[in-house]
């Protein structure tokens, strides 16, 4: 009984010491094209840690921008295993729900601040209905993800229609 209680310890220890490593603060555009959502631009705006991380590692001529070629760095090296968690992106329509295969347009930026922003586009031309959840989160723990308290969420091109949105909590 001893080393049956030991093991369950130690299996779900784990989980109970879990907690963030880094944060995110989190905006998104939905692009529409008439009465159709064509995507939405993510933007993540990373925590000083994470941020100096990428900026030393991966600003390699160090003038406070990032080129192609470290771009595509950063890409390869600190964003694309993202895909093995659906880019943090859970989208539900009705109850069908779905994340995204791909990404589109990856980018990023230092703001004044010395923060790194991740930009990219997810397509959504795939959705059935323009009423749907998108929510970004991580599962694992390892980022808490937040949206940013101005405009965290904004709505773009034509549209014949009048988007809502509201942000709440995951339970």
């Amino acid at each position: 009984k001893k080393i049956l209680l030991l093991l369950l310890i130690t299996i779900f220890s784990s989980n109970l010491f879990s907690h963030p490593h880094m944060q995110i603060l989190a905006r998104t555009t939905f692009e529409f094209q008439e009465d159709k959502i064509e995507g939405a631009w993510l933007e993540w705006e990373f925590d000083a840690y994470f941020s100096a991380d990428i900026i030393m590692g991966f600003d390699l001529d160090q003038d406070g921008m990032f080129n192609k070629a470290e771009t595509l760095e950063v890409y390869n090296n600190a964003f694309i295993s993202l895909k093995d968690f659906n880019y943090f992106t859970f989208i539900r329509v009705g109850d069908k729900r779905i994340s995204p295969d791909s990404i589109k347009d990856f980018s990023l930026y230092i703001t004044d601040e010395n923060m790194i922003v991740y930009k990219f586009f997810i397509p959504l031309t795939n959705l059935e209905s323009n009423d749907f959840y998108l929510s970004i989160y991580d599962f694992t723990y390892f980022c808490a993800c937040f949206y940013m308290e101005e405009n965290p969420v904004i709505f773009t091109g034509e549209k014949n229609i009048t988007p809502t949105f509201s942000i709440d909590k995951n339970e």
